[in-house]
């Protein structure tokens, strides 16, 4: 059991190892993922303001709210828009990907990076994407579940294992013990066989010569 326990804590020192490794990439793997989405998102802004110029100053906030409201949420992003005077106008709906559903805070906090907001203005309006790593931050908590699942069942077969294995290969020590037991109360006549093992062999054909000095010597 302790020889069980000790290789099984060694393969869970090696899975936590791997484990860091792989947050450092995923981390990485998000940080361009949003960054990425981002600059396609702030260039289809570029091409909206850019129409927008041609609408009249009257019916430009209607318009801007219909495009915005006919798109819904952008992808990886959180689209505000505010006026000129500071009050906010339009926000992207939640996400509907997974919607309910955020990885746990500390997993969120180690996967977290720095990710600048973009803003844009157009005449009375100003449009502000904010990078929304959350739904990637939750994709990876649940791969992160479902190989920890897989970890655990592994730790838990390796223990059984080693645990099955060498209780096998050291089974013959109990007929060992009795033996010595047996020629301790005076019972010279008693014999091992030579077992499969050979740390176990070299023991029985130990014993059995000793048994037969014993025996001639009583």
């Amino acid at each position: 059991t302790r020889v069980g326990l000790v290789l099984t804590a060694l393969a869970a020192s090696l899975l936590v190892v791997m484990a860091g490794f792989w947050l450092h990439g995923t981390r990485n793997a998000i940080h361009e993922e949003v960054e990425a989405a981002s600059r396609v998102s702030g260039q289809w802004l570029k091409a909206v303001l850019g129409e927008m110029h041609d609408v009249p100053a009257a019916t430009r906030g209607e318009r801007l709210l219909g495009v915005a409201r006919a798109i819904g949420r952008v992808r990886a992003n959180e689209l505000e828009i505010r006026t000129a005077a500071g009050e906010t106008i339009y926000r992207s709906p939640a996400p509907t990907y997974k919607a309910g559903r955020l990885a746990p805070a500390w997993f969120a906090s180690l996967l977290a990076s720095e990710l600048p907001a973009r803003t844009l203005a157009v005449e009375g309006y100003t449009l502000t994407l904010h990078p929304d790593t959350s739904r990637a931050i939750l994709d990876a908590w649940d791969e992160l579940a479902a190989m920890a699942g897989w970890a655990v069942a592994l730790l838990a077969l390796i223990f059984v294992a080693t645990r099955g294995a060498l209780g096998r290969a050291l089974r013959p020590l109990s007929q060992i013990m009795r033996a010595l037991d047996r020629t301790g109360r005076g019972r010279f006549d008693t014999r091992l066989p030579v077992f499969a093992t050979p740390e176990l062999g070299r023991i029985s054909r130990a014993f059995n010569g000793m048994a037969d000095r014993l025996g001639e010597a009583v």
